[in-house]
């Protein structure tokens, strides 16, 4: 009787062969994989850690370093675009300035062209600061309430602005002119949360289950209808509050609870949907709606392209992976279109000609997207 082979565990040639051209296969395109090169671009911008510094849509990058000068607020802007050296960043007057202005509710926020930046600190008896960032020159000051959980955001065509301030609970929103928010004129919107708050039963107390703390991201309407509004909550698993309120006249349209903390905020081209991030994912609100779908990614910041269904984002976790990355989206498609391994990102926005991507670390890393879009 001939001697029978079980197929399950005998090596044959044929088979052996197949298997070597689809490994080769394999590694030719893991080699291709390889060469490619990337499209984004990293930058070392300054030395060390700092608390607070924001990227704008012209490719500037702007560090808070301390406010114990005479003069207030000590910052540095640098250019992207030009041969920066690490080292031509002013140094931090003292080693423990990043967390004295993480403390003091620091806050650096670009105007939509790039051309003027905000500038918050407690450290400098609760004033807002403005600057002009070609000219490198300061503008005004104003005094507002308590800085701390403080949010501020200008309209996508610099004509509005709007602030919100835990001390008195209510968000405000201004005229501009030339992207200069007109914060010594009365406000021509301002909704109080405070009812919205008790309606769900927030407490004020410290005692309470969840308590009130301060405003999270903010984000006005393409088309400058609505505003929206992260209220954020203490608590280990204390879960923030979405506001959408109809501009001017400030009447609240949406107000619901969010799992976890929202991290960011933004609303697609075309108005026709909130994205938003909680707890590492990212989330969708359609305009009319009142819940969320989540999206097929997950995201802490996100920010969508001004005329296309793209969102650039940063994730600092990837499933089978503890790395992050920037990364830009199709909304539409729910596909990834490109990527980049990053850590540590804090702000990410679109250039202003919208063909680039810029982000920024609070270890002074800087990235940028390089390749134009089809």
């Amino acid at each position: 009787m001939p001697e029978t082979h079980d197929q399950t565990t005998s090596i044959v040639p044929r088979r052996s062969h197949a298997l070597t051209t689809r490994t080769a296969a394999l590694v030719r395109r893991g080699m291709r994989d390889i060469a490619r090169e990337p499209n984004w671009v990293a930058k070392r911008i300054f030395l060390g850690r700092r608390a607070c510094t924001a990227v704008s849509s012209s490719g500037k990058v702007s560090v808070f370093l301390t406010a114990n000068t005479p003069t207030g607020l000590r910052l540095a802007i640098c250019d992207l675009d030009a041969d920066i050296s690490p080292e031509s960043v002013p140094a931090s007057t003292s080693g423990d300035d990043a967390a004295k202005s993480n403390r003091g509710g620091s806050a650096l926020v670009w105007s939509p062209a790039g051309r003027i930046l905000l500038a918050a600190s407690n450290l400098t008896s609760n004033q807002l600061q403005i600057f002009d960032a070609t000219s490198k020159s300061h503008i005004d000051s104003f005094s507002v309430p308590d800085l701390p959980n403080a949010s501020f955001a200008w309209s996508p065509d610099g004509s509005s602005f709007g602030a919100a301030f835990a001390a008195d609970k209510t968000l405000r929103t201004w005229n501009c002119r030339e992207e200069i928010p007109v914060l010594d004129a009365t406000p021509f919107g301002a909704l109080d949360v405070t009812p919205s708050l008790a309606a769900v039963a927030i407490g004020d107390a410290e005692d309470d289950d969840v308590v009130f703390s301060g405003f999270g991201p903010m984000a006005f309407h393409p088309h400058g209808t609505r505003i929206a509004l992260a209220l954020k909550c203490a608590g280990e698993w204390a879960d923030d509050f979405l506001l959408v309120a109809s501009l001017p006249r400030m009447r609240r349209e949406l107000f619901v609870p969010v799992h976890g903390a929202i991290t960011s905020a933004t609303w697609t081209f075309d108005g026709a949907s909130l994205i938003y991030c909680a707890g590492g994912r990212a989330f969708a609100v359609p305009t009319g709606d009142l819940e969320s779908c989540p999206l097929p990614f997950t995201a802490e910041i996100a920010r969508c392209h001004p005329t296309r269904p793209l969102c650039a984002c940063y994730s600092s976790w990837i499933k089978n992976s503890s790395k992050g990355r920037i990364f830009i989206a199709d909304l539409r498609e729910g596909r990834i279109l490109d990527e980049y391994p990053a850590e540590n990102v804090v702000d990410v926005c679109w250039s202003y000609d919208t063909q680039q991507v810029y982000a920024v670390t609070h270890d002074g890393l800087a990235y940028v997207y390089e390749r134009r879009l089809a």
